[in-house]
């Protein structure tokens, strides 16, 4: 039995060795906003680990992205016990016709940031998570020549139980009512202890 997963996910799961892609259908976003938005219905492939045995997750990500706020990339959830889970995701995501890499992180509520896209195409990242165990969640956007940027210190990581439970995976997301989206990956890789 595999031990990925999926939720939100049209079909079957895609083989995520080598190359492979999620169509996206339109309306679907994770994001949270006060006073009350919360919406968590976009594809999402994982797996299930614990705290202390993520080491890394790392992905490709391009599409044709063509509506605002189309995006794809990694992302982690943690799993909440009572009330709502906390969530990090990086990636692509369009925003003034322009592919950036945004990454948001909710504690209580969602925040992002955006960074440019470094890649020659103008259209793809490659994101890496490290996970510092008692420490924090650092997130990197890795350059066509090896270049590691950093996007983002997850400081309230520090706070989470060694055991908390995390799902580890790929997401996509086209909150625009038109039309949908295929986004596609290459070289994804968890590494767990």
């Amino acid at each position: 039995m595999s031990p990925w997963q999926s939720h939100c996910l049209e079909g079957d799961l895609p083989n995520l060795e080598g190359s492979f892609h999620i169509d996206v259908p339109s309306d679907t976003d994770v994001w949270a906003k006060p006073p009350a938005h919360n919406k968590f219905d976009a594809p999402f492939i994982y797996k299930t680990l614990k705290l202390s045995e993520l080491t890394s997750a790392k992905i490709t990500v391009t599409a044709q992205w063509t509506q605002l706020y189309d995006q794809g990339g990694i992302m982690v959830v943690v799993k909440s016990k009572s009330g709502e889970n906390r969530w990090v995701k990086s990636g692509v995501e369009l925003l003034d016709g322009v592919p950036r890499v945004g990454t948001v992180a909710r504690d209580v509520w969602a925040d992002w940031s955006l960074y440019p896209v470094v890649s020659r195409d103008g259209k793809s990242a490659t994101v890496l998570f490290e996970n510092k165990v008692g420490d924090s969640l650092w997130i990197y956007l890795i350059g066509d020549d090896g270049t590691k940027h950093s996007l983002r210190e997850v400081a309230w990581w520090a706070g989470l139980e060694a055991d908390a439970e995390l799902q580890v995976g790929v997401y996509g997301a086209k909150p625009s009512k038109e039309g949908d989206l295929r986004v596609e990956y290459r070289d994804f890789k968890v590494v767990s202890s």
